[in-house]
């Protein structure tokens, strides 16, 4: 054993990380470059006059088994992106052990990336995938099951290598988002979608639908937006079908008889239908008055819209 030995505190670890004595006694530090460093004699003598929870450890030991972390007390309260940067750190707001936060991973246009299963052929480009919330609907007994599950395309790239299940792939593109582990990797899907779009009155289209998503948003949409509709071709909804957007009426007292009463609800837009399956279609917000929230109700437009 060397002549080198930390005095760690048990009293003041910050979460999981160890907290060592400072140079020049200025207190304690979870930086191992902050600890001071003693003489075999220097810790001995620590143990034998200190406190209980002062230990002195081997230094060397020590220092073969340091995992670095980023400094919690440093980091922002809010989130800031900067186009400089290139790596990211993040927390669950108030759940961090001591000072570990976790790297964002980050990988994009030019980054390696590893995918395991099997069916993947060197030198076919791939996409990658993320899952997102799935689509849920109600039965006959009005129990709800999951109707579909949307995938989005973040990144694209080519298989360069693979051995056993483990095929190495250089992404060639990413889209606005970065690739992270649990992600998809399936071939490059095609939407097959027309080049040009007729809108067409919606007929015979099962009433009650609603919009049911906003892409790209919390729950907002409005001119140019992305949303996803409860119909598909199951309900007769077809490529080019033109809705109207109506918003609910509000619920107001009557301040007379004290009732409860419903508003008429409001026309606030129109949509048009690009993409269709058998329960749900995605359309593209032609125009709009009012923000869009989820829950707005669609119909056929009235002929003097």
């Amino acid at each position: 054993m060397k002549d080198r030995f930390y005095l760690v505190s048990l009293r003041d670890t910050v979460g999981s990380n160890t907290a060592f004595h400072s140079h020049h006694g200025r207190g304690y530090s979870t930086d191992q470059r902050n600890a001071r460093v003693y003489t075999r004699e220097e810790a001995q003598r620590a143990w034998n006059t200190g406190r209980e929870f002062d230990l002195p450890v081997d230094a060397d030991a020590v220092d073969r088994h340091l995992v670095f972390h980023v400094d919690h007390q440093f980091v922002p309260g809010k989130t800031i992106l900067s186009e400089s940067a290139t790596k990211y750190v993040g927390f669950v707001n108030g759940q961090w052990d001591g000072n570990d936060l976790f790297w964002l991973a980050d990988a994009g246009k030019g980054q390696t990336i590893y995918a395991r299963g099997n069916g993947l052929e060197v030198g076919q480009q791939y996409a990658v995938y993320r899952e997102g919330d799935p689509y849920t609907m109600l039965n006959a007994k009005g129990k709800k099951y999951d109707a579909g599950l949307e995938l989005n395309q973040v990144a694209t790239g080519v298989a360069v290598a693979s051995e056993n299940d483990i095929t190495t792939i250089e992404l060639t593109d990413s889209f606005n988002a970065e690739v992270r582990r649990g992600d998809r990797v399936l071939p490059v899907y095609d939407p097959m979608l027309p080049t040009l779009f007729y809108p067409t009155m919606a007929e015979d289209v099962a009433a009650g639908g609603q919009i049911v998503r906003v892409m790209g948003s919390i729950g907002t949409a409005a001119k140019n937006s992305v949303v996803t509709i409860d119909r598909g071709n199951l309900e007769g909804v077809q490529v080019g079908h033109v809705f109207s957007i109506n918003q609910k009426g509000e619920q107001v007292r009557d301040p007379k008889t004290k009732e409860m009463v419903q508003l008429p609800g409001q026309k606030i837009g129109n949509l048009m239908v690009f993409k269709t399956f058998d329960h749900f279609s995605y359309a593209y917000v032609l125009d709009s008055s009012l923000p869009i929230k989820i829950g707005a109700y669609i119909q056929p437009p009235l002929m003097d819209d």
